[in-house]
């Protein structure tokens, strides 16, 4: 099943639903821009070893584990977070 977040704006949303296949890892190894992954190390939904996948497969990705996080470490450690997403958008937008 996949599960978007509500938070997440309505068209990113809508084109995670629209892909036609389950296997994203051609996406992820196909798209050149810069990935950021956080992953909360408790998290019951999603494993630790699927974005460690992602990041195997995409060289221009960094993976940051949130030990004090489940599913939403933007919500439980949100001022790490809000730091760790600015440098990124920062490094990514070359400022």
């Amino acid at each position: 099943m996949l599960v978007v977040n509500g938070m997440t704006s309505r068209a990113v949303n809508e084109g995670f639903v629209r892909t036609a296949t389950i296997d994203l890892e051609p996406v992820f190894a196909a798209y050149a821009g810069p990935i950021l992954l956080t992953h909360g190390v408790h998290d019951r939904l999603v494993r630790v070893a699927m974005s460690e996948r992602i990041k195997a497969i995409h060289k221009n990705s960094r993976l940051s584990l949130y030990d004090n996080s489940g599913h939403s470490p933007f919500y439980e450690e949100p001022a790490r977070y809000g730091q760790e997403l600015a440098a990124f958008v920062k490094a990514a937008n070359g400022d």
